[in-house]
């Protein structure tokens, strides 16, 4: 990735960002009109059907990250990251290819709806986000106020029981950087839950709940319509590759399918 994108860790910086999210605003209607000059376009035809199929592959670079990073095997997240933002934004802008040539006002094009909420929301996130933080910490004068010495007693303990459950978790990790994933679930659901809620007490202990109802508000809408425009996609691949009567109706098949179920 140049260098000019991204910092030393492999994260995007905030104007690399921008620049994705104007680019978008400018390529989505523009590849949805260049179907205009392709003569005869369809959704079906071997040249749309070929970028649809590139455009939904990188829609599959997130949910592999995704994965990875819930069962703890994620390296080098900020590059990982970086290319989830990447990869989708090039997916958009390569499926609206393939959507400009339908009809919107269909299960496609709700498909589609669904990917462009997905990546606008995903966007729009990353780049306000540090502002909304920045208003949650300017307005608490308790964030620049001497700790309480009650408060960092409980906090004390709470930190002791986490270190107690994160011997049996992972005894090789820090309990000040560490978080329990998808693989420590499965081997210790209880602890695993346990340690969460400890982490979530502390959390609201040091003053840093108002901040994480916010992330965890964006993170569950944007895991929301990822999981919806994963459905979505599944679906669609299924009904034309195997039902292809179906979603032809009573017009022609003319896309590359393995059967014709439904007619």
């Amino acid at each position: 990735m140049h260098p000019k994108w991204v910092d030393e860790r492999g994260d995007l910086y905030p104007g690399s960002l921008q620049v994705l999210s104007v680019t978008l605003i400018i390529a989505v209607p523009s590849a949805m009109a260049l179907t205009l000059l392709i003569p005869d376009a369809k959704p079906g035809s071997p040249l749309l059907q070929v970028i649809a199929t590139i455009g939904s592959l990188c829609f599959l670079v997130p949910y592999a990250f995704s994965i990875k990073k819930r069962c703890g095997m994620a390296s080098q997240m900020p590059r990982w990251f970086s290319a989830h933002v990447i990869a989708t934004t090039l997916g958009l802008v390569l499926i609206s290819i393939h959507v400009g040539a339908g009809d919107l006002l269909s299960p496609p094009g709700a498909a589609w709806a669904l990917a462009v909420a997905l990546v606008v929301q995903g966007l729009f996130t990353r780049t306000q986000m540090a502002r909304q933080f920045s208003a949650v910490f300017a307005s608490r004068p308790q964030s620049f106020a001497p700790p309480d010495p009650d408060i960092q007693v409980r906090i004390g303990v709470i930190i002791k029981q986490k270190e107690k459950i994160l011997k049996t978790l992972d005894s090789t990790a820090s309990e000040a950087v560490f978080s329990p994933n998808l693989r420590h679930f499965i081997r210790h659901p209880l602890l695993t839950l346990r340690y969460a809620l400890l982490a979530g007490r502390e959390a609201h202990y040091v003053g840093r709940h108002k901040a994480g109802l916010l992330v965890a508000f964006w993170r569950r809408t944007h895991v929301a319509l990822a999981l919806l425009f994963l459905i979505a996609l599944v679906a669609h691949v299924i009904i034309v590759l195997f039902f292809a009567g179906y979603a032809a109706g009573d017009g022609p098949i003319d896309w590359w399918h393995i059967t014709a179920l439904g007619r």
